[in-house]
Formats: C-alpha cells, sequence, structure tokens
C-alpha cells in the first residue's frame, strides 16, 4: 500500500523537532541522510525541511505561513478530553492557539499554529 503525507517548509529543524516532541508526537530523521525530519501520530506522517532545501522541491515561489495559508493539517482524538490535553501541550511547547476547544454542531475542536505559522485544527467527532 502507499502512504500519503505533506511536506512543509520550516526555519529551524530543532526548534520543529523540540515543538513536535513536546506536543506529543514522533519524530525521526528522514531515511538515507534526506535533510529533513518527519512527524508521526496516529498512522499519518508529515514531513519538515528547511525552507531553502523546500525551495528546491517546488516551481514557483514558497509560501510564508505566517501570512497566508494553504491547507490546514489535522488531527483527530478520541475524546474532547484529547483536544484539551493537546491544546495545553501546544501552549507549553510555544505554539499559538487560534481558537481555544470549543463545540460545533458536527464535534469539538481547536486550532494552533506551529512555530513556523503552519495551522492545524484538532477535533474530535460528534460521533467519537
Amino acid at each position: 500500500m502507499n502512504t500519503f503525507w505533506n511536506t512543509l517548509a520550516v526555519e529551524d529543524l530543532e526548534r520543529s523537532r523540540a515543538f513536535y516532541t513536546g506536543i506529543g508526537f514522533e519524530v525521526r530523521d528522514m531515511p538515507g541522510g534526506a535533510p529533513g525530519i518527519s512527524v508521526h501520530a496516529a498512522g499519518g506522517m508529515v514531513c519538515l525541511f528547511r525552507r531553502e532545501v523546500f525551495a528546491s522541491m517546488i516551481p514557483g515561489e514558497l509560501c510564508d505561513a505566517k501570512r497566508a495559508q494553504e491547507i490546514i493539517q489535522s488531527i483527530s482524538t478520541e475524546t474532547r478530553g484529547g483536544v484539551d490535553e493537546l491544546v495545553a501541550r501546544v501552549e507549553k511547547a510555544g505554539g499559538r492557539v487560534l481558537g481555544k476547544p470549543g463545540a460545533q454542531p458536527w464535534g469539538y475542536v481547536a486550532g494552533f499554529a506551529d512555530p513556523d505559522g503552519h495551522v492545524w485544527s484538532v477535533l474530535t467527532f460528534a460521533s467519537a
């Protein structure tokens, strides 16, 4: 089976490693000596490369995630308490909470940004 993941540009790999480890994700060096790290949680993965390395992989301009967004990364939890717990870890690890946890018609959700401005939502669906 093939694996699906996203790749994001970051300013500082070690700062990103500390942030994502601090919020409870597993962080690994990329295989084969690739100049990045991978963040793993719940069977998913996000790869992080320094901005200059990322820019060499794409045509056109690199987005500044602190000024514009092109994607929202999302992670689900089993319970509302899981959402609250992850948001608390984000605050402790130096992330920016964009939306305090709250009920929506379809579930319970919060938003946060990592140190590079990449936006994440953490949620549990109403049926969970």
